[in-house]
C-alpha cells in the first residue's frame, strides 16, 4: 500500500497532512435526538449525511405504517433530488437495501411527515442520505 504525504510551507513551518486528516474515510453522520420514551418504544436512533442534516431534522418518530417522523426543512439549500435510508441491527450489520424515503415537497420552514417502509422488525440505526442531481422528485 502507498502512502502519500503533503507538505504545505506556512511562514517557515512544515505540515504534514495524511489523508485521514484530510477526510478521508467514513462520513461523520449527524444523529437526530430522541426523547425517553422513543427509546423505550425501540425507536431506532437516526443519523443523517452532513449535507442533508444542514436543511433538515428529523423529530418526533413512531410506529405508524412503517415508521412516520416528523420532518423539518430549513431551506438553507434546495430539496434533494430523493433521499434513501438504510437499516443497522445493533452490531453494525446493514438489513437490506436502501430504500427510498417517503416525503412531501416541502417549504422553507415547512414541517411534514416522513414515512420508513421498515425491511427489518427492529432496526437499531437508520443513516439518511441523498442526492442533488436535479429538482426533488415525487417518491409515489
Amino acid at each position: 500500500m502507498r502512502k502519500t504525504t503533503v507538505t504545505i510551507l506556512l511562514t517557515g513551518a512544515a505540515v504534514i497532512l495524511c489523508p485521514s486528516a484530510l477526510g478521508a474515510g467514513k462520513p461523520a453522520y449527524v444523529k437526530q435526538p430522541r426523547t425517553a420514551q422513543q427509546k423505550a418504544e425501540g425507536i431506532p436512533v437516526i443519523e443523517l449525511e452532513p449535507k442533508l442534516s444542514r436543511i433538515f431534522k428529523v423529530r418526533r418518530c413512531e410506529f405508524i405504517s412503517g415508521m412516520t417522523c416528523h420532518i423539518t426543512y430549513n431551506g438553507k439549500m434546495p430539496l434533494p433530488s430523493e433521499v434513501f435510508f438504510v437499516e443497522y441491527d445493533a452490531q453494525g450489520k446493514r438489513l437490506g437495501k436502501k430504500t427510498r424515503l417517503i416525503y412531501p415537497k416541502l417549504k422553507k420552514g415547512e414541517t411534514g411527515y416522513a414515512t420508513f417502509f421498515l425491511r427489518s422488525a427492529e432496526p437499531a440505526r437508520i443513516i439518511i442520505t441523498a442526492v442533488w442531481n436535479g429538482p426533488w422528485r415525487n417518491p409515489y
